[in-house]
């Protein structure tokens, strides 16, 4: 199915409430290596050293932190890395720092994962090169495999210096209370076009594939 969407449609940034901006700020900018922007005094504005603003944090005291198994709404926001090089050099930053995550091979990208300070999910991860992509069915393949990552550090052709030029949000997933109403929504209503639903109890939707 073709969205009716543009296929240069992007996901602006990502707006969090968190219960402390100065501690999330740093956790952001020491591990994802992101810096921040000017902007409002109640707004910390966040992204790479050159490029567009992804993250906008705002402090909410007493905001509640992301129970284990998650509420109605965000599950996790991603953060697309240019290259699976780029992706070995956070995975040895990562390493060096102690700093824990996961990590997965889902065929289409690989992923590693993990919490900020409030307990909401970060994805970082690198798309493997779309000619590589299988369908099936009119929907990509894909899994929740271990990640190989010693490949992944072999890629790497530099330390870390902070999210790099080009990083992009990549995507967001949702906790939602029904799959087939919020289907209706963003696809009947907003014109995504679903990808896959080879994950049991998701679905993948997407804009220009």
């Amino acid at each position: 199915m073709t969205s009716i969407l543009p296929d240069a449609t992007r996901l602006g940034p990502v707006r969090l409430r968190v219960s402390d901006g100065a501690r999330t700020a740093s956790w952001y900018q020491r591990v994802l290596g992101l810096v921040p922007r000017p902007g409002h005094a109640e707004v910390v504005s966040l992204g790479p050293h050159e490029g567009e603003t992804l993250l906008e944090l705002r402090e909410v005291p007493g905001a509640r932190p992301m129970p284990a198994r998650g509420r109605v709404g965000l599950y996790h926001h991603a953060l697309l890395l240019p290259s699976r090089a780029d992706l070995g050099a956070f995975l040895e930053h990562l390493r060096a720092n102690g700093e824990p995550f996961g990590a997965s091979d889902h065929r289409f990208s690989e992923a590693i994962y993990l919490n900020d300070p409030d307990g909401l999910t970060v994805e970082v991860y690198a798309d493997t090169p779309r000619d590589r992509w299988v369908w099936e069915r009119g929907e990509v393949v894909g899994a929740v495999d271990p990640l190989d990552a010693e490949s992944v550090l072999a890629a790497a052709t530099g330390p870390w210096r902070g999210a790099p030029i080009g990083t992009s949000l990549g995507h967001v997933h949702f906790f939602v209370t029904d799959l087939a109403q919020a289907e209706r929504f963003h696809v009947t209503g907003l014109g995504f076009a679903p990808v896959t639903r080879r994950f049991p109890g998701a679905l993948f939707v997407s804009a220009g594939g």
